[in-house]
């Protein structure tokens, strides 16, 4: 209030010494005037409000703490930082982390006991450490990965560390060979038979069997099921491809499997008619 007050005994005696000049600049006198000594004012007591170990903000409104300071009820206390650890400047994480090779603890930074055969990981989760290749991780630590015959190391950090060759399928703990069936060959997938059957036969309890197409029909690209698909034109019936029958003013539709009245005509049952 007593710096409102002085700014108002300010505008009355400069505003009487510009009362003779014109009434429009006289106005435009005193507004900035005005606008100046609020501006003034309110940023003395904004400053006056920053707490000790902080600044104003760079950017926007307000203020923060200076670097080794957390903001902590409308304070600036000082971080403290455990031994083997470092300072962040971040309020969210208590404003220190541990060094590398050692863990959050309480309030503390504990080493990370590295077990044999294994190397420190620079991660935020998990044990700290990683075995290294050809071991894998157990509760007392890593042991060496078993791999049976016709085996071979995998690079995945889960499952028993070891693929099978090509030709073999896991079984148990070790790896079997796959019996493929006469007109087919390995296949690359990690599961099923292990086996795919040659174009033209499709598999039937663990053999290839030719497929039989009928006339007006060829093998489909992809062999699932019956193994074939009708031409354009033609619908698969009983086991054959029956030609459609197309009404007068219809045409064979854009999948080749039914018919569509041609505009302006319109389906009904079993012809196109046109709607008044």
């Amino acid at each position: 209030m007593n710096n409102l007050r002085k700014i108002l005994v300010e505008i009355t005696l400069f505003s009487k010494k510009i009362i003779n000049l014109n009434f429009t600049r006289s106005i435009w006198i005193i507004s900035a005037l005005v606008s100046a000594l609020c501006i003034s004012t309110l940023s003395g007591a904004f400053a006056a409000e920053i707490p000790q170990n902080a600044h104003t903000k760079d950017y926007g409104q307000g203020w923060e703490c200076n670097d080794g300071y957390i903001e902590y009820n409308g304070i600036c206390a000082a971080i403290t930082a455990p031994e083997n650890a470092y300072l962040t400047g971040n309020r969210y994480d208590g404003g220190w982390e541990c060094n590398f090779g050692f863990r959050q603890e309480g309030a503390a930074c504990a080493t990370i006991d590295v077990p044999e055969n294994a190397f420190l990981e620079d991660s935020y989760h998990g044990p700290g450490w990683k075995c290294r290749r050809g071991f894998q991780a157990t509760n007392s630590g890593c042991v060496a990965i078993e791999i049976p015959a016709n085996a071979y190391l995998n690079t995945r950090s889960y499952g028993d560390g070891w693929d099978c060759n090509r030709g073999y399928r896991p079984v148990g703990d070790g790896c079997e060979p796959i019996k493929v069936p006469e007109h087919a060959y390995l296949s690359d997938d990690s599961f099923g038979s292990g086996w795919t059957c040659e174009r033209g036969y499709r598999a039937v309890e663990g053999n290839c069997e030719a497929i039989s197409v009928p006339q007006n029909g060829y093998l489909s690209r992809s062999g699932i099921g019956q193994g074939w698909e009708c031409e354009h034109g033609y619908r698969e019936h009983q086991g054959t491809c029956r030609e459609i029958a197309v009404p007068a003013n219809a045409h064979i539709d854009f999948l080749g499997t039914d018919w569509k009245c041609n505009r302006p005509y319109h389906r009904k049952a079993d012809t196109c008619i046109l709607t008044p």
